[in-house]
């Protein structure tokens, strides 16, 4: 039998190197399961938002040319019919361009976004007023207010706006693409980073253990 005083000699149980491996481990799966939850977070709300952005700059544009037709129309044949349903679509239209502003805002969009904002109460008085001179009978003046030059000037004016939006909307979404995907390297990277160190914290662990027993062996 071996000299039982060898025992006294084994090397200590790595307590250190074993509490080391553990919490880099934590460490690693609580990061990645950060990062996973992160990224799936990020990628739904920049999604959401981009759709949603795309989607109203559609619905604006279609109200937008609804009201058009609906003061032209309410000019051309005197009916009333087309004022109320312009005055319906009115409030839509401006709840949407609201919603809009807080997705791009508007300073976002530059000096554009006065032009565009004025261009529009523009359009509005015009169609307006055009409501007002064809109830009066003035289905001319009426006419000349929503089929003449400067209302076809502002309305180029208003669409350049919103041609502006989608550019703008454009490049914020394409920022927002190009941040996460710098933001997810490093995040990988620093993954890796954690997994080598967890891989030789583990490693040196088992070392010291089979070291350790193999002195135990030794000395029995």
């Amino acid at each position: 039998m071996k000299n039982p005083s060898l025992v006294t000699d084994l090397p200590k149980f790595p307590l250190k190197i074993l509490g080391a491996a553990i919490l880099v481990t934590l460490a690693t799966l609580f990061w990645f399961g950060y990062f996973s939850f992160h990224t799936i977070q990020v990628f739904q709300s920049t999604v959401n938002q981009d759709f949603r952005a795309i989607e109203l700059r559609g619905v604006i544009m279609q109200l937008d040319e609804v009201l058009t037709m609906s003061a032209r129309m309410g000019v051309v044949t005197g009916d009333k019919k087309w004022e109320e349903r312009y005055n319906h679509y009115d409030p839509i239209l401006v709840k949407a361009i609201d919603e809009a502003a807080l997705i791009v805002p508007l300073s976002e969009i530059g000096a554009s976004a006065n032009e565009t904002n004025a261009a529009n109460a523009k359009l509005v008085d015009m169609e307006r007023s055009a409501f007002t001179l064809a109830q009066e009978g003035k289905l001319d003046e009426a006419k000349m207010m929503v089929f003449g030059p400067e209302y076809e000037a502002q309305k180029k004016v208003y669409s350049a706006g919103m041609q502006k939006y989608s550019n703008v909307l454009q490049k914020s979404a394409e920022s927002r693409l190009k941040t996460e995907i710098i933001n997810t390297y490093y995040s990988l990277l620093l993954i890796v980073v954690d997994i080598i160190f967890c891989l030789i914290a583990w490693t040196l662990t088992y070392r010291s253990i089979t070291h350790r027993r193999l002195a135990l062996s030794n000395s029995i």
